[in-house]
C-alpha cells in the first residue's frame, strides 16, 4: 500500500542515520516502492536552539524505530510528509538492567560543574589514559589509598616525580 495521507504512526528501520545532522532515511516494510523510504527528523531531548546542549542518541543502523508523520504539506517535488523518529523500539532483551548507559562511540560531555553527593564504588575495567588539559587540584578530606596492583606507579610534573616500585619510592 501507499503511505496514509493523514497522521500516521508506525515502526520502520533506521537506514542512514546521520551523527549530526536531524534527519535519518527510514524504510518502512510493507509499503510499495515510491511510499517505503521517508526522511524523518529525529526526536531528541535537547536543550537550547543551537544543538550544543542537551542529549543526541541516533539509532544505530537496520534499528527499528517508532515513526509518526503529521499529515501532507507542499515541498519541492509536491506534498511531502514530515515525519518525526520518535523512539527505538526494542525487539530483544538489552544487554545490562535498568538503568543502563552504553555508548560504543566516543562521546562528547561538556558539564559546567558536576556535584555528586555520594558514590558507593566506581569500578573502571580498563581505561587506556587520563588527559586534563589544564591546571587540576585534587583534594582529599580523608584517608586515601592508591593501589597499583604491584605494578610500577608515578606522579610527575613541574620537573620533579615521585614513583613507587615495588617496595622502593623513588623522588627526583
Amino acid at each position: 500500500p501507499r503511505r496514509p495521507l493523514g497522521p500516521w504512526v508506525g515502526s520502520g528501520v533506521n537506514m542512514k542515520p546521520s551523527k549530526k545532522g536531524p534527519w535519518l532515511e527510514v524504510e518502512l516494510p510493507g509499503f510499495e516502492d515510491g511510499y517505503k523510504t521517508l526522511q524523518a527528523k529525529l526526536s531528541t531531548p535537547y536543550s537550547g536552539a543551537d544543538g550544543t546542549k542537551g542529549l543526541h542518541l541516533v539509532p544505530d543502523p537496520d534499528t527499528r524505530v517508532l515513526v509518526s508523520t503529521h499529515g501532507l504539506i507542499p515541498g519541492a517535488s509536491g506534498m511531502e510528509a514530515t515525519a518525526t523518529v520518535i523512539a527505538n523500539v526494542r525487539d530483544e532483551e538489552v544487554k545490562l538492567e535498568s538503568p543502563a548507559l552504553i555508548l560504543e562511540d566516543p562521546a562528547t560531555t561538556r558539564l559546567s560543574e558536576l556535584i555528586v553527593e555520594e558514590v558507593g564504588e566506581v569500578t573502571v575495567k580498563k581505561m587506556d589514559t587520563v588527559e586534563v588539559k589544564s591546571d587540576l587540584s585534587v583534594v582529599v578530606k580523608g584517608a586515601t589509598t592508591i593501589d597499583s596492583g604491584m605494578k610500577d606507579f608515578t606522579i610527575s610534573g613541574g620537573g620533579r616525580s615521585i614513583s613507587m616500585t615495588g617496595n622502593q619510592v623513588n623522588h627526583e
